[in-house]
């Protein structure tokens, strides 16, 4: 953002230059030639700037504008999904098809037995013998 004030300080600083040649032009020789051109590049930054802050509008509005279409979006195809697994049941292995898991049965992990009890040990006797 320092950018965007390092702009506006220029502008200031243009504007305030040109009006103190115009306000001096009296005791100054005939500085046209220089203060001709920065009025045009002067007109031009400020027409800019204000074209540049309307297209920033028109950005965020289009932005919020795809936000809404992408929320209304999700849940058409939430709507449609269901529609597909209660056409097609929600086991079919149709529904890879569209991107969508069916329900499968649970299947055991191979490999992984039931966990044996862990073996206590025996009491220690804390008397002498």
């Amino acid at each position: 953002m320092a950018n965007k004030n390092a702009q506006a300080d220029f502008v200031t600083d243009w504007e305030a230059t040109l009006t103190n040649c115009k306000n001096r032009a009296a005791e100054l020789p005939d500085l046209s030639a220089y203060i001709v051109p920065l009025e045009t590049l002067l007109a031009e930054a400020k027409a800019l700037t204000a074209r540049q802050k309307s297209l920033r509008g028109v950005k965020q509005q289009e932005n919020l504008d795809l936000q809404e279409a992408m929320t209304r979006g999700r849940e058409a195809a939430i709507r449609l999904r269901a529609a597909l697994k209660a056409h097609y049941g929600p086991k079919s292995e149709r529904l890879i098809e569209f991107g969508m898991r069916p329900r499968r049965k649970a299947r055991p992990v191979e490999g992984v037995e039931a966990k044996p009890k862990p073996v206590e040990p025996a009491p220690v006797s804390t008397t002498a013998e």
